[in-house]
């Protein structure tokens, strides 16, 4: 069951990821040892990974937010008449 987030939740999860990425790209930078790097670069690529998905379900939740607002706005605004 996929977990429901709030477009908040979505970007501060997208900024944690971001952080953690630049995290683990710095000590992809530090070491020599080429299995550790293969994983960290793994890892990261699956920390931008999600920072693309949650940015982008974000944006389609506040689309749609914004869309239901004025649809209310304007029936509201037919009712008020």
């Amino acid at each position: 069951m996929e977990e429901k987030l709030t477009i908040e939740q979505m970007q501060q999860r997208s900024a944690d990821a971001r952080k953690v990425a630049k995290e683990l790209e710095r000590w992809l930078r530090n070491t020599q040892d080429l299995e550790k790097q293969k994983n960290l670069a793994r890892l990261i690529n699956i920390c931008y990974t999600q920072v693309k998905k949650w940015r982008e379900e974000a944006k389609r939740c506040r689309k749609m937010a914004e869309c239901i607002e004025r649809e209310f706005n304007s029936i509201k605004a037919n009712l008020d008449d």
